[in-house]
C-alpha cells in the first residue's frame, strides 16, 4: 500500500468508559486530522444495549464521525472480524488502536484477515495487579501489540517496560500527547456556569484554590492530596482543593474528607465534562500521581501558565522542570510543604509558570502531534 493519494481515511477504535487522558488526546488528534483535510472516524466500542457514551456525544459536538460499535466482552473473534469489515467497508486506510480492548482484538487476527495497517497508542498501563482482570487485560494487550504494525508511545519512559522492551525496536516511535492551544477561551467564572460560580464561591470563602483533576483511581493517588492539604491547613495555610473527577475512589475519598474535617475544605465536583474549562479558575495546580505517562491535564494547566505542584513520575520531570515544582511520589508531607510555600508566597511559583505556554506550543501543541502521526501513519503505509 504505497503512494498514497488523496485524503487519509483512519479509523479510531477505543472502547471507552468516560473522557480521560486517552480519550482527550484521541478527540484533539482527529480534530486536528479533520482540520488538515483528512477523514478520521470514531469507532465507539461498547457492550450489546450500551446507551450513547459521553465520547461519542463529544465527537459529535466537535463535528468528527462517529460509528458506535457494539459487541459481547471477552476474545470475541467474530467482533474483530466485524470492525475489519467496517474498515473494509469505509474504506479505511490505517486502524489507530487505543486501549485494550482495540489492541487485544485486532491483535488476535493476522495482517492479511485485518486487510490493513494496525498501529497502536499505548497511553500507559494502570492494572495494579496481575491476578485482576486489568492485569489480564493488560498481558494479553503486552502479549499481541508485537503483532500490530507500530506502536507509538506517548512517553519516552514507557521505553524501560519490559513489554515494550520485548517489542521490535524498529515498531516503536514516541510521539508526546499534544493539545490545542486555543480550545479554551479563560472562564473569567460566567455567572450562567452552575460549576464555575461554585469554584468562584468557593475560592472568595477560603482564599487560594489548589486544583486537582483526574479519574479517582489508585494509581492518581488524590488520598495524599487530601492528606497534604489536611497537613498543610494545620500549619494555618488558607486555602481549599477543588477535586474534579469520578471514579473507583470517589466514595473512599469522600469519606477521608469526612473524616479529615475537611468537609468545608474540600470540593469534589464529580466527573465534569470538558473539565479543562475550569483550570483558570484555579490558583495552582496538585497532581500527586503514583504513575503517568504524558498527562494531557499538566499541559493543560502549562497553556494557562498555571503553577503546578506535581510527582517525579513518567514524563512529568521532563515536561515540566524549571516550569513548577516536583515531589517524590507518595510522599504527603513533601506535597504538603510544596501546597503551604505556595499558598504563603505566590509570586516565585507564577513568575515561573510564566513560561509554561511558550513550552506547550513549541513542543506539545495538536499541530505537532498531527506532524508526528502523520510521518509514522505513511510510514507505516509505505511499508505495509
Amino acid at each position: 500500500m504505497t503512494g498514497k493519494s488523496g485524503p487519509l481515511r483512519i479509523l479510531h477504535a477505543i472502547d471507552s468508559a468516560g473522557i480521560y487522558g486517552a480519550e482527550t488526546v484521541l478527540l484533539t488528534l482527529a480534530a486536528e486530522q479533520h482540520r488538515r483535510g483528512q477523514e478520521p472516524m470514531l469507532l465507539s466500542i461498547g457492550n450489546p444495549g450500551s446507551a450513547e457514551k459521553p465520547l461519542e456525544a463529544e465527537a459529535r459536538r466537535r463535528g468528527l464521525a462517529v460509528m458506535p460499535f457494539r459487541m459481547r466482552d471477552g476474545l470475541n473473534l467474530r467482533g474483530a472480524r466485524e470492525i475489519v469489515a467496517l474498515a473494509a467497508e469505509q474504506r479505511i486506510d490505517l486502524i489507530h488502536s487505543h486501549g485494550y480492548k482495540s489492541n487485544i482484538l485486532l491483535g488476535l487476527l493476522s495482517p492479511v484477515a485485518r486487510g490493513r495497517p494496525v498501529i497502536a497508542t499505548l497511553h500507559g498501563w494502570t492494572a495494579k495487579s496481575p491476578w485482576s482482570r486489568l492485569g489480564l487485560y493488560r498481558f494479553l494487550d503486552q502479549q499481541l501489540l508485537r503483532r500490530l504494525n507500530s506502536v507509538v508511545l506517548v512517553s519516552e519512559r514507557l521505553k524501560s517496560a519490559r513489554a515494550v522492551r520485548a517489542l521490535d525496536p524498529e515498531k516503536l516511535t514516541v510521539i508526546p500527547n499534544g493539545i490545542e492551544l486555543d480550545a479554551t477561551p479563560g472562564m473569567g467564572g460566567t455567572s450562567s456556569d452552575e460549576l464555575a460560580r461554585r469554584i468562584i464561591e468557593f475560592g472568595q470563602r477560603v482564599g487560594t484554590v489548589v486544583g486537582a483533576v483526574g479519574r479517582l483511581s489508585a494509581e492518581k493517588n488524590f488520598s495524599a492530596l487530601i492528606e497534604a492539604a489536611d497537613l498543610a491547613l494545620s500549619r494555618g495555610a488558607r486555602f481549599g482543593v477543588v477535586l474534579l473527577g469520578n471514579g473507583p475512589e470517589f466514595d473512599s475519598l469522600q469519606e477521608n474528607v469526612k473524616d479529615r474535617g475537611l468537609a468545608d475544605r474540600v470540593m469534589m465536583a464529580g466527573f465534569v465534562a470538558e473539565a479543562r474549562r475550569y483550570i483558570p479558575l484555579f490558583q495552582v495546580l496538585a497532581m500527586p500521581s503514583l504513575t503517568e505517562g504524558l498527562p494531557i491535564t499538566l499541559l493543560e494547566a502549562l497553556s494557562e501558565n498555571l503553577p503546578v505542584i506535581a510527582t517525579r513520575v513518567g514524563d512529568i520531570p521532563a515536561v515540566l522542570r524549571d516550569l513548577g515544582v516536583l515531589v517524590t511520589p507518595g510522599d504527603a508531607e513533601a506535597l504538603a510543604e510544596a501546597i503551604y510555600q505556595f499558598v504563603t508566597a505566590p509570586e516565585p511559583y507564577r513568575r515561573a509558570a510564566s513560561g509554561g505556554q511558550a513550552r506547550v506550543r513549541d513542543q506539545f501543541s495538536a499541530q505537532v502531534m498531527f506532524e508526528r502521526y502523520d510521518n509514522t501513519y505513511r510510514r507505516v503505509l509505505a511499508s505495509a
